[in-house]
């Protein structure tokens, strides 16, 4: 149903709100349809990812991947490993200096 609406939506938004006699077919031409953003490297604030969601679902893709952790990039907070984000952010301070 929500693929329906995006469809319909991108037809009605050229024809003044009038839908034209017209018939849909719809089929995704691979398996997966998608995107990879990279938050291993690059932060990425909340409001900037749900807006590439939306995007996402405006273009009818349904994978996002999430790339999580990169050798001494891991960014995620983890209380009983902390030097996860220590090694990874005395790597960071060392290649900048």
């Amino acid at each position: 149903m929500f693929y329906a609406v995006q469809t319909l939506s991108s037809v009605i938004s050229g024809t003044n709100g009038r839908i034209p006699e017209l018939r849909v077919e719809d089929a995704p031409r691979f398996r997966w349809r998608g995107m990879q953003i990279d938050v291993a490297r690059n932060f990425h604030s909340v409001v900037n990812i749900k807006r590439l969601i939306k995007a996402m679902s405006m273009y009818k893709m349904n994978v996002l991947h999430l790339h999580l952790t990169d050798d001494e990039g891991w960014r995620l907070v983890i209380d009983g490993l902390p030097e996860l984000t220590q090694v990874s952010f005395e790597h960071f301070l060392n290649s900048h200096t």
